[in-house]
């Protein structure tokens, strides 16, 4: 009885520990939010550009998220015909727009597979999308999805689109977001400029 006792209490130490971490990055994800838009605003943000290879980024922040996901019931994949994809841009910040656009995947999609896809058009920037099986963006947002504290969810403050979109910009590009066309989930599109060919 006291083996079942301690085995419990163990679990239930686990479950605490495994929270309190969750709730800190949490906390951590939205002082560093707050942190952003504060240097977008005071027109601070700096951009440090190198070469990188944008598929291995994708790769990891994908791997990053699955093990972060505690709904099995959702998918993490990409489709990417290179294995190696060259760019120039900052590699945190670009890091940042997928976790932002993925995070926001996963927040919306209960079940069902999101998919970064890459494609490398012979006369155009690098695509890079991010489709979900999720709820589709509300009508009502739609007009103002990039603003800050545009959201219908009650995690976070609403600030990842309109950090993304800075990010994007200050690279030279654009960021959009259009419903799917069989009425379930959403896809998010930028062009990645300076594709290092």
């Amino acid at each position: 009885m006291d083996v079942l006792r301690t085995k419990i209490k163990d679990v239930e130490q686990q479950q605490l520990i495994e929270s309190t971490i969750r709730n800190a990055k949490r906390l951590k994800n939205l002082s560093d939010d707050i942190i952003e838009v504060t240097q977008i605003e005071g027109q601070t943000l700096r951009l440090h550009k190198e070469r990188f290879n944008i598929i291995y980024v994708i790769t990891e922040t994908l791997e990053d998220l699955n093990n972060q996901i505690e709904n099995k019931k959702v998918r993490l994949v990409h489709d990417a015909k290179d294995d190696i994809i060259f760019i120039e841009a900052d590699k945190p910040r670009i890091t940042q727009v997928l976790y932002n656009l993925l995070r926001n995947a996963v927040k919306f999609t209960e079940e069902g597979t999101i998919s970064v896809n890459v494609q490398k058009p012979l006369q155009e920037d690098l695509i890079v999308s991010v489709k979900d099986a999720g709820t589709g963006i509300d009508l009502g947002i739609f007009p103002r999805l990039f603003e800050k504290f545009a959201s219908k969810s009650f995690q976070g403050l609403g600030l990842g689109l309109f950090i993304s979109k800075s990010i994007v910009e200050a690279h030279g590009g654009r960021i959009w977001a259009e419903n799917n066309p069989n009425a379930k989930g959403a896809t998010f599109t930028l062009p990645i400029a300076h594709l290092d060919r």
